[in-house]
């Protein structure tokens, strides 16, 4: 078995935790190798990792067997993200404050290693949105991929939008709102729960509409098969909106284009552990998430 480490050079103890994971993985007799795109910031950061040993994802992504993240959510998705061509399952090492996606803790390295050495895992397939712009030329701008969700709304915080949403080509609603949340089920445990968005099953592959803030007496978040299309434009009156994704990249639209967002036709390959249950994972750290909020 052949793993790749993907780490976040910036997390606090970050070369104690790769030589911690090295360490382990040669004790459960798993072949390995650090990306070596990440080798330039660790020598400039002095880091000196007692395993030496880098491989770049060229060199490797025909073998790698499994890729392990050590760092927090956003390492993982931005990891994902890379890999999503080649079908290579993850695993992520939480060195975050909550690590939603994440399913290994520290110090359960030990045990967790000798499941995956042993086959004691599964797969969870983890589904994303596809976004594009479309111009009434009929030029297509494709976006990046979304692993939580796409947000739409204006370029400047605290001023109202109105948003048209259609599903499938059908009007739906005008919502006068700061925006609108389309959300993978990954993303329902992000800013979509914060939004008033139920939380989703990972396996599921549902998008879910949820309007942020809407100057409305009433108005629920959306339920919506994997197949449907969300479609959203804006009157005449709205200049321009912007769609973020993940929200790392944003993109801008005019009041010509339109945005349409669909499930991609790919999705990620996440391991999960036999003994673990997706909601005795989430709700102590939600409790946790309130707990840090207080302090």
């Amino acid at each position: 078995m052949l793993v790749g480490i993907f780490p976040n050079l910036s997390k606090k103890n970050i070369e104690h935790h790769v030589n911690d994971l090295c360490k382990h993985l040669k004790n459960a007799d798993i072949d390995f190798y650090i990306i070596d795109s990440y080798r330039e910031e660790a020598q400039q950061r002095e880091y000196h990792f007692t395993d030496n040993r880098w491989a770049s994802l060229q060199e490797m992504q025909d073998s790698m067997d499994m890729a392990f993240t050590l760092g927090g959510d956003g390492t993982l998705i931005s990891v994902a993200k890379l890999l999503l061509p080649y079908d290579i399952p993850l695993c992520g090492v939480n060195l975050g404050e909550l690590g939603f996606l994440n399913m290994i803790e520290p110090d359960e390295l030990d045990t967790r290693l000798e499941q995956i050495k042993a086959g004691d895992y599964k797969i969870w397939h983890r589904s994303l949105l596809a976004s594009a712009i479309l111009h009434e030329s009929g030029q297509v701008q494709q976006l990046p991929a979304a692993m939580n969700e796409v947000v739409i709304g204006r370029s400047r915080p605290g001023r109202m939008a109105r948003l048209r949403l259609y599903v499938n080509d059908v009007f739906v609603e005008e919502y006068p709102a700061d925006g609108i949340i389309v959300s993978t089920a990954t993303g329902s445990t992000g800013y979509a729960l914060s939004c008033g968005g139920p939380i989703m099953h990972p396996n599921l592959t549902n998008m879910m509409v949820i309007p942020i803030c809407p100057h409305l007496l009433k108005s629920s978040p959306l339920m919506l098969n994997a197949d449907d299309e969300v479609t959203i434009t804006m009157p005449e009156r709205e200049r321009h909106l912007y769609a973020s994704i993940d929200g790392n990249e944003s993109f801008y639209f005019t009041n010509e284009k339109k945005l349409l967002i669909t499930r991609h036709p790919n999705s990620l390959p996440f391991v999960y552990f036999s003994n673990q249950n997706f909601f005795r994972l989430l709700f102590p750290k939600l409790t946790k998430s309130i707990y840090h909020a207080a302090q």
